[in-house]
């Protein structure tokens, strides 16, 4: 669409249970060839039909 903006979310680690019921990602976030915005971190649980986004975090760094 136009004037819509493109945001690159980038994964730096991620885990999941031993069980296999519950796992993160957490990372960075920004215009895809920019300096980083923010940062993240998503739960995610296993559910019948797949993986849901149980929790999500995202910070904004602060403006300069």
């Amino acid at each position: 669409a136009a004037g819509a903006t493109r945001t690159a979310w980038t994964v730096e680690a991620h885990e999941t249970s031993l069980a296999g019921d519950l796992g993160y990602a957490r990372g960075r976030y920004g215009p895809p060839e920019g300096a980083t915005a923010g940062h993240f971190v998503r739960v995610w649980r296993r559910e019948a039909g797949g993986w849901r986004i149980a929790a999500d975090v995202v910070n904004a760094l602060a403006a300069r």
